[in-house]
């Protein structure tokens, strides 16, 4: 289902048929291009990197687009507005990693602590993940938007950026605050000037995308389940 997202900016989620091709073709319908191609930022590479909308004549780029896969389905971001990154987290994956030590700075996960002991004393079921399992996963995904942005991706040490949960060391097991980047050490990205946005996501999954406007003006967006 085509959704339109305000001046410049959509999202769109589908089913992950398996077909990394057929991906690339909706993505390329979706901002209006020839074809998707990548190109890494780090060693020049086509076969691997960010992925590029090239208009007909091969060398235009058609806007900016993104691409994640998680849990079964695929995100689709495009933006003629500026650079811009989408991800898509399981979120029973990101629980199982981990990773906290790597992925998290001191004070992110100070506050994952809180709500693991604040889960310990209530019980949920995988519909309704505990507290600490979702803003878990909701934090690597808001990095994971950033980085891409970035054109880095975990290139970069996810620690170099910190994000705020949106909720007070002394709050309950709250998960929907709004995340706000408020630390940066990665080039190019200042936490004033980039958007940080939740999508909707199927259940089970947790999404983000992320905006860097080539100019100053602020975008919408919007997302739909396809």
């Amino acid at each position: 289902m085509d959704t339109t997202a305000g001046p410049g900016v959509l999202v769109r989620l589908r089913p992950d048929a398996g077909d990394r091709a057929a991906d690339h073709a909706a993505l390329a319908e979706l901002v209006g291009a020839a074809r998707i191609r990548h190109r890494c930022l780090a060693c020049g590479a086509d076969d691997h990197g960010a992925p590029e909308a090239v208009l007909a004549d091969g060398g235009s780029t058609a806007g900016h687009v993104s691409l994640a896969r998680a849990g079964g389905w695929v995100a689709l971001a495009t933006s003629s507005t500026g650079r811009v990154g989408v991800d898509i987290e399981e979120i029973a994956r990101v629980a199982a990693s981990r990773f906290d030590d790597v992925a998290f700075d001191d004070r992110e996960r100070a506050r994952l602590d809180r709500l693991d002991r604040l889960d310990r004393l209530a019980t949920r079921d995988a519909e309704n993940p505990h507290a600490s399992q979702r803003m878990r996963a909701r934090l690597w995904s808001a990095k994971e938007a950033i980085l891409k942005v970035a054109g880095t991706g975990l290139r970069t040490d996810p620690r170099s950026l910190g994000i705020d949960p949106g909720i007070a060391p002394d709050d309950g097991p709250r998960t929907d605050a709004r995340l706000t980047l408020v630390r940066s050490a990665v080039p190019g990205i200042r936490p004033q000037a980039i958007q940080l946005h939740e999508i909707d996501a199927p259940p089970g999954l947790v999404g983000f995308i992320c905006i860097l406007p080539d100019d100053a003006g602020r975008q919408s967006f919007g997302s739909a389940l396809e």
